[in-house]
């Protein structure tokens, strides 16, 4: 076949990069089931070329900002003999043109969910005209699974993104041995720039345990020194270590060393941080919010979100039962790597793309 896949970001930030990571792991495996793909791109992003694929860098159009890509990409499809396009957006905002209904081609939009929050039935992001125009609409969250079916009354193909393997370094406790850690003798939890409610929720639960393990907290962003005051009054006589910023291969490192990976969410967000410390070997503790349950299966441990004194009595309980934490996290990573494999994503792509030819 041949495939057209049209990056579509909205604008700039974290989601972008997550679209991106999930095209260099899914367009190689396509291209090498023999299928011709061509992958447009935006010249402002940047991005280098993907295995297997023809990148065509194309400009913006003056006060058009990122609609225009997909605007001009849709031109071009239509003049390039492709039996699909895929637009694989960024957020339910993604710019889905009506051009791109003009061409003989079949579209497929791949709405991502790289934002968190729910999804507001009063923003203009609910008005997604990929849910009214594309032939088919793939979600990667079953959040916007649900959000498509209730707003639009189709029904999306649910596709999640793969989790691979983290790829260690012969060195991987050197992140532990620069903070003075002993594997499986701490506790980590992911603070992001803007901190979520939760963090301080699992810091009181912490502060709360007889015994409790030292915390470390690692930041996605330059540490906020009111945040660290805030999390350290909170801790009591709790040992909190703050990382500051960490490469991803370090913080995989920290998660499958980790005696638990705490994920405390008290807002929706996308699964793909608490999935990748499953497949790095980390015994997960995560709230019970649907996005959570829904990625996680039986396969995590979980506790009521928002409620400290829920989170003390699951900590209790693994810090006196280490063998019970350690048959959670072999059975995590075996079940990860199986349901979230790439190449059982790039079979479902290429049965959406089959089906539309």
């Amino acid at each position: 076949m041949r495939i057209a896949v049209i990056e579509t970001p909205a604008g700039g930030g974290p989601g972008r990069q997550d679209a991106g990571t999930a095209l260099s792991h899914l367009l190689p495996r396509l291209a090498r089931r023999g299928h011709a793909i061509d992958l447009f791109r935006d010249r402002r992003h940047g991005g280098e070329a993907i295995a297997g694929t023809r990148l065509i860098r194309l400009p913006s159009l003056p006060g058009l900002r990122d609609g225009s890509l997909a605007m001009l990409s849709s031109l071009l499809s239509s003049l390039g003999g492709y039996d699909v396009v895929n637009f694989h957006g960024v957020g339910p905002a993604c710019p889905f043109p009506k051009v791109a209904r003009l061409g003989p081609f079949r579209t497929v939009a791949t709405i991502r969910d790289t934002d968190g929050g729910p999804v507001d039935p009063s923003h203009p992001a609910a008005a997604h005209p990929a849910a009214r125009l594309a032939d088919v609409v793939t979600v990667s969250s079953r959040r916007l699974e649900r959000h498509i079916r209730d707003t639009h009354r189709r029904e999306p193909i649910y596709i999640p993104d793969g989790i691979a393997a983290p790829p260690f370094t012969p060195d991987e406790a050197a992140p532990l041995r620069a903070l003075g850690l002993d594997p499986f003798r701490y506790l980590l939890m992911v603070a992001a720039a803007a901190p979520d409610p939760g963090v301080l929720v699992a810091v009181r639960a912490i502060a709360a345990l007889d015994r409790p393990l030292p915390l470390v907290i690692a930041e996605t962003a330059p540490g906020d020194p009111g945040q660290r005051r805030v999390l350290a009054e909170a801790a009591g006589g709790a040992t909190l270590l703050f990382t500051g910023p960490l490469a991803p291969g370090q913080l995989d490192a920290l998660a499958a060393h980790a005696h638990l990976y705490l994920l405390p969410a008290q807002v929706e967000t996308p699964p793909g941080r608490l999935l990748a410390a499953m497949a790095a070997g980390g015994a997960v503790v995560a709230s019970d919010l649907p996005d959570h349950l829904d990625a996680v299966g039986a396969d995590a441990f979980t506790f009521t979100a928002g409620d400290a004194g829920d989170l003390r009595r699951v900590l209790a309980w693994l810090l006196a039962d280490p063998e019970v934490v350690e048959g959670m996290r072999r059975r995590a990573a075996a079940a990860v790597t199986v349901r979230y494999c790439w190449d059982r994503v790039a079979d479902a792509y290429e049965q959406v793309y089959q089906a539309l030819a």
